[in-house]
């Protein structure tokens, strides 16, 4: 149990965590260590999903050997990026915050009047030369500097390609030889990019990809806490179950549990942590969203695969968005039942169990085919609203209603469950109406869904259909209907998909034929 006498000693979680506290990371601080610290060295980019410990890793490896630094001559400047509102704001601030380091070090009169002098010019005016002559004379000076631009992101909405040019011959130019150490979210180049043009800066960088704690940094982790803190291996399970060991939520919740005295069965409290867990993953996704990635994890994880490709799933596996388990595992946490592709004995999962549940939540009805499927589907409604304008009166529920019932359209139609359909639909209508009111005074085909199209109007009206649009075969055109109902039903895309290729080509092929019929009949019923 908690001593509850004790400081709660997640209490930090949320800021940069560094000494003692830092936990794990071997591999990227050895990393760091090689790219960053040695006689030879480069510029580094750090990037990883919001809140997984890029601050932290860097503050740890870099600024908590400041002191040691100094005495070698190397300055670490920590650089908060999202405090500047333009890139001459920046540039000024890289100059002002490393002059005001060398102010207490570096005694050489010769550097103190040259150094004053670029200052006093700058206050004036920005001027990329004097920015540039600075650098140089730190560096004949014989100073080695490593910049760390914390939340590098930022500087996308004001940089332009000149800027990241700057930072480029700032960092490979042997006069000036800045050591650049970014931490962001997202790529370098994705950073870069701007209205088409691309620097070359991200060619500078060496890439650190950041992702979820490691078996080892877990068993670490709880070795480090366990000394005032007590806690079992199921409580350890669900943890790792919620967060997937993001370090950040993990922090989060220990600390809310430990508040609640919580050591064992962490799913009878999951309300109280149900919040914390939301906002991350809302967070994560948006990431992968501005990554441009999350059509590419959606078909892996949920469902169905059809276009993504091998370099945006490596993305996500370096992300540790996503990660690789046996389809017996998906399988098991889905209760037994089969979401997403699997190749050659694995699939995959996002990097939390509950994270994948969370996803499949998500993105369930989230399909390839929307936006091919949507203007036929909104053709279909509008040729059933004029079938209906047709043969009856603004009343045409009653009247179909009736019609259907004394002149069915073949012996057997089940006009009972057509009925049932009808109320099913007008049900749903008020539920959408009543939590969206503005979507009150639409027609009612106006919230049939792909099957009530076919099924409630078109089927059991084929005659007029047929004459009218759907010229041919009836079979024909009900294997086209029940094609497109099942590629609009949900739970089929849950399925296993053999060849997604052939199945868009028909759809594309169907939605055309629809499509095609029913501007035919529009051209000719305006010339006639």
């Amino acid at each position: 149990m908690a001593t509850q006498s004790l400081n709660n000693p997640f209490a930090d979680f949320g800021g940069i965590v560094h000494g003692d506290r830092f936990i794990g990371r071997e591999d990227s601080i050895n990393k760091i260590t090689e790219r960053v610290l040695g006689p030879t060295y480069g510029n580094l980019a750090i990037m990883g999903l919001p809140r997984v410990g890029k601050s932290s890793l860097v503050w740890h490896a870099i600024m908590d050997r400041k002191v040691e630094l100094i005495k070698i001559k190397t300055i670490p400047i920590f650089f908060e990026a999202g405090s500047c509102m333009s890139s001459n704001e920046f540039f000024k601030k890289m100059v002002t915050l490393l002059y005001d380091e060398l102010e207490f070090i570096c005694e050489d009169e010769k550097y103190q009047k040259f150094s004053v002098k670029i200052l006093e010019s700058l206050k004036n005016e920005y001027d990329k030369d004097l920015i540039q002559k600075y650098f140089k004379l730190v560096k004949r000076f014989g100073y080695k500097t490593i910049f760390i631009f914390d939340e590098f992101d930022s500087v996308q909405s004001f940089f332009g390609k000149a800027d990241f040019q700057l930072l480029r011959e700032l960092s490979y130019n042997p006069d000036t030889h800045l050591c650049l150490v970014t931490c962001s979210r997202k790529t370098i180049e994705d950073i870069e990019v701007k209205d088409g043009a691309i620097s070359n800066f991200a060619g500078t960088c060496s890439d650190l990809r950041l992702g979820m704690f490691t078996k080892e940094d877990v068993l670490e982790y709880w070795n480090h806490f366990g000394k005032y803190w007590e806690t079992d291996d199921t409580y350890k399970n669900a943890i790792s179950y919620f967060t997937g060991n993001h370090p950040w939520l993990m922090d989060k919740i220990n600390s809310q549990m430990f508040n609640l005295d919580i050591t064992n069965d962490l799913f009878s409290k999951f309300d109280d942590v149900k919040l914390e867990l939301m906002e991350v993953l809302d967070n994560i996704v948006s990431t992968i969203e501005k990554e441009h990635l999350i059509d590419s994890a959606i078909q892996v994880v949920v469902g169905p695969y059809y276009d993504s490709n091998q370099k945006q799933i490596e993305k996500l596996l370096k992300y540790e968005f996503i990660k690789k388990v046996s389809p017996e595992y998906k399988e098991l946490l889905f209760s037994g039942m089969k979401v997403g592709p699997s190749w050659d004995g694995y699939c995959y999962t996002c990097f939390s169990d509950y994270g994948t549940l969370d996803f499949y939540r998500r993105y369930y009805a989230n399909v390839p085919y929307v936006s091919l499927w949507s203007d036929t589907e909104n053709l279909l409604r509008y040729s059933v609203k004029e079938f209906l304008k047709a043969n009856f009166s603004l009343d045409w529920e009653t009247e179909l209603t009736a019609s259907l019932t004394s002149n069915p359209p073949f012996p057997a139609f089940p006009i009972d469950k057509w009925k049932t359909n009808l109320r099913s639909l007008k049900t749903n209508r008020d539920k959408m109406i009543q939590n969206f009111p503005t979507m009150n005074g639409g027609h009612l085909v106006d919230f049939t869904l792909t099957a009530q199209i076919f099924d409630l109007f078109i089927r059991p009206n084929w005659k007029w259909f047929n004459t009218h649009i759907f010229k041919g075969s009836r079979e024909e055109w009900n294997t086209k209907f029940e094609f497109l109902t099942a590629l609009r039903n949900p739970v089929a895309h849950n399925n296993v998909i053999g060849n997604m290729e052939e199945e868009m080509r028909v759809a594309r092929e169907y939605c055309q034929n629809v499509t095609a019929a029913i501007k035919e009949w529009q051209k000719n019923r305006i010339t006639e």
